[in-house]
């Protein structure tokens, strides 16, 4: 005959009765304690401040300290993991941005950001064919994180999938000088130099960093350098012009890919044709952005935005296995130019008691590319 030991199960209802009592006292307790009130959540994603819980749209606002506190602050994939519908792969190859898609758009995209439209303080980081490049933004100088996910994201045009709008740091009254050192293994520093404040009607910011690591696996080297600087001049109470600079360099080894059997048995290995061919990577992104912003009245507001910069992308690729032996590697190279404006309309008011946001505009804008593809 079978027989099962009953002390488990009565192990099991002693822990449910005491936890049934400390809910209970706990219970008692949040009665009679004083509520809290949480300050709340403005974004402007939705081209208008508004609390997000008035909004029906997704919307999620990722703060500073979530950004930056235990963070290397080098990729967005860090800071949007803990956004729900949102997929952020880090591909662990410097060579290489992260892949982020939302609802399945941009999940596709190989490299750089399809499907998302991405934003600093409102000038684009999504270059006119689509395609978006937020590494060139130092995480450092950024204080939130605004992610609209759906449909109401056709408020920036053409960006089905959804819109990531970062905010760089606002100056404070008083002139701060910061800085930020972080070592770690495999070679790895950073360091960031930060300074920011107020003189008379401009507010300031510049962000300086450098990167270095020699990386975990062979042929895996890199570094990165970064510089934004951010003016605000507040021309009357209800007239302000922001500029915006964002300078980026970046030299980086590419491992390539591992088979499976490799990747468990050599992980730090490079993959094949790595080493022979000396992949690698070398970017560069400059881009200047002013934003003119001017409050008619209570219920009226017209904005201007234009932007212009360039971009350098050249890249060394490995060989194919079937190629000759004594045969060169591949590099594509890319010469960008690129430029364009917004003008928009904002209004607001109540019709028949309910309120209502109307949101006109227009958007242009253009880029030239030189391509080569020679042997390296």
């Amino acid at each position: 005959m079978h027989h099962t030991n009953p002390f488990p199960i009565k192990l099991l209802s002693i822990a449910i009765i005491s936890t049934f009592s400390i809910n209970q006292h706990v219970y008692a307790e949040e009665i009679v304690s004083e509520k809290i009130i949480t300050a709340p959540i403005v974004v402007t994603a939705t081209r208008v401040e508004q609390n997000s819980f008035d909004l029906p749209v997704a919307i999620d606002v990722v703060e500073s300290k979530d950004i930056q506190n235990g963070q290397l602050q080098m990729t967005l994939s860090e800071s949007l993991i803990r956004v729900p519908g949102i997929t952020a792969q880090n591909r662990n190859n410097q060579a290489q941005d992260p892949q982020i898609s939302t609802r399945g758009f941009g999940s596709r995209s190989s490299f750089g950001v399809r499907g998302v439209r991405v934003y600093v303080d409102g000038i684009p980081l999504t270059m006119p064919d689509g395609q978006g490049q937020p590494g060139v933004v130092d995480l450092s100088a950024i204080k939130s994180i605004e992610v609209m996910r759906g449909p109401f994201s056709a408020l920036y045009g053409n960006s089905s999938g959804g819109v990531i709008q970062m905010l760089t740091k606002d100056a404070p009254k008083t002139n701060e000088v910061g800085g930020t050192v972080m070592f770690g293994s495999y070679g790895t520093k950073r360091q960031i130099l930060e300074t920011t404040g107020t003189a008379e009607q401009i507010e300031y910011m510049l962000n300086v960093s450098n990167f270095e690591t020699d990386g975990y696996r062979d042929h895996n080297s890199g570094k990165k350098q970064q510089a934004t600087a951010k003016f605000k001049i507040n021309i009357t109470d209800d007239t302000k012009l922001t500029t915006l600079v964002n300078w980026f360099e970046q030299e980086a080894q590419d491992p390539l890919g591992l088979t499976r059997e490799v990747a468990f048995s050599k992980p730090e290995s490079a993959g094949v044709g790595a080493i022979d061919s000396n992949t690698r990577v070398y970017r560069s992104h400059t881009q200047v952005g002013f934003n003119l912003e001017h409050r008619i009245n209570t219920n009226n507001g017209i904005s201007l935005m234009s932007y212009v910069g360039t971009r350098e992308n050249e890249q060394y690729l490995a060989l194919p296995s079937q190629a000759p032996v004594n045969a060169n590697g591949r590099a594509s190279e890319i010469s960008r130019d690129f430029w364009g404006a917004d003008l928009r309309w904002d209004n607001n008011g109540e019709i028949l008691h309910r309120p209502y946001n109307i949101s006109m505009g227009f958007t242009y804008g253009k880029m030239n590319d030189d391509r080569t593809d020679t042997n390296a």
